[in-house]
C-alpha cells in the first residue's frame, strides 16, 4: 500500500493554517482638530489605518458634523482632510465644541463609516466676532474712569489678561442704587468671584411678586475679548444652563455703563439679538 502523502500543512499545522488566513485590517481612527494657518482657520481630520483597507474601503468623501454644523471636508494627501475657510462666527461656534465628541463620517463605494474623535482646539481667545453692542452714554464731567487702560489697543488673550481681573467678579445690574426692593423689578448678569456657585454665572430677576423671581446658574466659556486705550473693554462668552447654550456680548465702558446683546439658544450669533442695557457695573458678585 501506498503511503499517505504528507503534505507541508500536515506538518506545521496551526502555523499553516495561520499564514493562509487573510490580514484583519487594521482600525481607522480619526483625529479632528481647529487649525488657523496664515489667518485661515479650518476643520482638519487626519486618518490613520487607511493604507490598510482594500480599495473599495478607502474614503472616497469626509463629513465632520456636530449637530447643526456640517462641513464636507477636501482631500489635501492621503490621510488628511479639511474644510474651506471658516467665517469667523463658524469658527467661534466650532471652538465651542472643544474637547467634545464630534461625527466624522467615512464615505467609500462600500458605504459609510462613521467615527466620533474629541475635537482639539488650540487654547487662546480671539477677537469679539460681533459688531460692538449699542455705545455707552458718554460719562458725566469729573467721573473717573474705574478700569486701568492698557498702553494700546489689545484683543484676544492679552485682553482678556488685561481686564481680567475686572470681569470675574462683575455683577451687571439694571438697579445700581441698592438693587431690589428700590427698584419694582432688577435684573443681575453675575459673574461668580465667591460663594457656593465661585467660578460659574448667573442671572437673576428679583419683583414684588411671590414666586416671580429667576435664579438661574450654569457655566461659561469666554471667546472673544478687546481692551481699549480709553479704559473700556469687551467681552463673548457662551453660558450654558439646563440644557440651553446661549452666546452673550459685552462692552463695558471706562466708567463701568454695560450695553449688550445675547442670543437666546444659539452658539453662533446670528439673527436679531435681544439689546440688554444700559446696565451698571459692580464689582464682588457673590451669587448667593
Amino acid at each position: 500500500m501506498r503511503p499517505f502523502p504528507v503534505t507541508v500543512c500536515a506538518v506545521v499545522g496551526a502555523l499553516c493554517l495561520s499564514a493562509l488566513a487573510p490580514v484583519a485590517n487594521a482600525a481607522v481612527t480619526a483625529r479632528a482638530s481647529l487649525v488657523t494657518a496664515n489667518n485661515v482657520t479650518r476643520v482638519v481630520v487626519k486618518l490613520a489605518g487607511v493604507a490598510s483597507l482594500p480599495a473599495p474601503k478607502r474614503p472616497t468623501g469626509v463629513t465632520a458634523k456636530s449637530g447643526a454644523l456640517t462641513f464636507r471636508l477636501k482631500k489635501v494627501s492621503a490621510t488628511t482632510w479639511q474644510s474651506t475657510a471658516l467665517s469667523a462666527p463658524i469658527a467661534t461656534a466650532v471652538r465651542a465644541l472643544s474637547g467634545k465628541k464630534i461625527q466624522v463620517v467615512l464615505r467609500s463605494k462600500s458605504g459609510t463609516k462613521t467615527l466620533r474623535p474629541v475635537l482639539s482646539v488650540p487654547t487662546g481667545l480671539g477677537a469679539p466676532t460681533t459688531p460692538p453692542p449699542p455705545p455707552a452714554p458718554p460719562p458725566a464731567p469729573g467721573v473717573q474712569p474705574l478700569f486701568a487702560a492698557p498702553a494700546t489697543e489689545l484683543t484676544g488673550q492679552p485682553a482678556y489678561d488685561h481686564f481680567k481681573q475686572y470681569f470675574v467678579t462683575a455683577r451687571f445690574t439694571d438697579c445700581p442704587n441698592g438693587g431690589w426692593p428700590n427698584c419694582a423689578v432688577e435684573q443681575l448678569y453675575d459673574l461668580c468671584s465667591t460663594g457656593p456657585n465661585v467660578g460659574s454665572y448667573a442671572y437673576h430677576r428679583y419683583t414684588n411678586v411671590s414666586g416671580a423671581d429667576i435664579n438661574a446658574y450654569g457655566t461659561y466659556q469666554v471667546s472673544g475679548a478687546a481692551a481699549h486705550t480709553d479704559g473700556s473693554w469687551s467681552v463673548e462668552y457662551w453660558a450654558s444652563n439646563y440644557g440651553n447654550t446661549s452666546y452673550y456680548s459685552w462692552n463695558v465702558s471706562a466708567t463701568g455703563v454695560v450695553t449688550g446683546y445675547y442670543w437666546f439658544n444659539k452658539t453662533v450669533p446670528s439673527g436679531a439679538p435681544e439689546v440688554l442695557g444700559p446696565l451698571a457695573y459692580k464689582s464682588n458678585a457673590t451669587c448667593q
